[in-house]
C-alpha cells in the first residue's frame, strides 16, 4: 500500500472493519396496589461484535487484530413507590443482575507479509457476573418544609466461570481458570433537606459507595 499523503489519512494495511448487532428486549408492568405503585423492569439483551485491525498503523502488513466477542445480560427489578401526598414518602426495590461476557476468540497475524483472516488463534477469556441488591429509602416532613431522608441497601456480587486460553503457534492451550469471588455490602445515606421556597431549597447530604 502507498503512504498517506492527506490530512486524516491512516497508514493503515488492515482496513478498521466492526461489525456488531445487538438484541434487547424490555418489559415494563405497573400496579396500583392503592397504598403504592408497584413497577417491574424485565430486560434481555444480547450483543455479538467482530472488529479487524492493524496493529502497527502503517501500510506494511506487519500485524493485525480480530476479535469475536459475545455479551448477554439480563436484569429484573422491581419497585414499590409511596402515593405522593402524605409527610412520609418511601421507596423500596430488588434488582437482580446476570451478564455472561465471553471473547470467544482472538486472533493475531503477524510477519510480512500477514495471513489474512481467520488469524491464528492467540487468547480467549470469559466470565460470568451476577449481582442482587435490596434497597429501600423514606423520607418524612418532621415539620413544615424539612425533609430528613434515610436510605439503606445491601449488594451481593458473585464473579464466576472466570477463565483464561493462550495460543501458542495457534493451537489453544489448557484454560486457566479464575476463582470465584463473592462480596456484600451494606451502604447507607442520609440527608436533610429544608425546603425554602417552591423554586430552592438547601440540603446537607452523606453517603457511602460501594463498587464490586
Amino acid at each position: 500500500n502507498a503512504p498517506r499523503t492527506q490530512r486524516g489519512h491512516v497508514n493503515d494495511d488492515e482496513p478498521l472493519q466492526y461489525f456488531f448487532n445487538s438484541d434487547a428486549y424490555q418489559l415494563g408492568l405497573t400496579y396500583d396496589a392503592g397504598f403504592a405503585t408497584i413497577n417491574s423492569y424485565t430486560q434481555y439483551r444480547r450483543d455479538r461484535g467482530q472488529q479487524y485491525y492493524s496493529l502497527d498503523y502503517t501500510s506494511t502488513p506487519v500485524a493485525a487484530l480480530s476479535i469475536l466477542d459475545q455479551e448477554r445480560t439480563i436484569t429484573q427489578e422491581f419497585l414499590v413507590t409511596s402515593k405522593p401526598g402524605p409527610r412520609l414518602q418511601y421507596t423500596a426495590g430488588a434488582f437482580y443482575f446476570d451478564s455472561k461476557s465471553d471473547f470467544g476468540y482472538v486472533g493475531v497475524s503477524s510477519g510480512v507479509p500477514s495471513p489474512k483472516p481467520p488469524y491464528p488463534f492467540s487468547s480467549a477469556s470469559g466470565a460470568d457476573n451476577r449481582a442482587i441488591a435490596l434497597y429501600g429509602d423514606a423520607t418524612y416532613e418532621a415539620i413544615d418544609n424539612l425533609f430528613p431522608t434515610a436510605g439503606l441497601r445491601w449488594t451481593h456480587d458473585n464473579f464466576a466461570d472466570g477463565y483464561y486460553v493462550v495460543g501458542v503457534g495457534g493451537v489453544p492451550q489448557p484454560a486457566v481458570h479464575a476463582p470465584d469471588l463473592k462480596t456484600s455490602r451494606v451502604t447507607p445515606r442520609g440527608v436533610i433537606r429544608y425546603q425554602l421556597n417552591s423554586e430552592s431549597n438547601v440540603y446537607a447530604s452523606v453517603a457511602k459507595g460501594y463498587k464490586g
